[in-house]
């Protein structure tokens, strides 16, 4: 038996996904933190120099625009 996982991202512009096969060998979609299966599509740095994603970066976005970054994707 391997210890591998299939996995899935899909990044989007406004929000990413992240899919596996669960153990019955079923296409499943992951949950993040908020149990929410979209996740914002942005990255930011909190003040104790934590780095945040998602729901809590796109929050910080409103705090702090210098420290947080979205719409990423259209530069990869």
């Amino acid at each position: 038996m391997s210890d591998s996982i299939d996995l899935g991202i899909d990044l989007g512009t406004t929000n990413s996904v992240v899919a596996y096969v669960n153990d019955i060998g079923r296409p499943e979609i992951a949950r993040n933190e908020l149990d929410t299966e979209l996740t914002p599509s942005f990255v930011a740095v909190n003040s104790r120099g934590e780095i945040e994603v998602g729901q809590n970066a796109k929050n910080l976005q409103l705090e702090d625009p210098d420290n947080s970054v979205n719409g990423f994707k259209r530069n990869l």
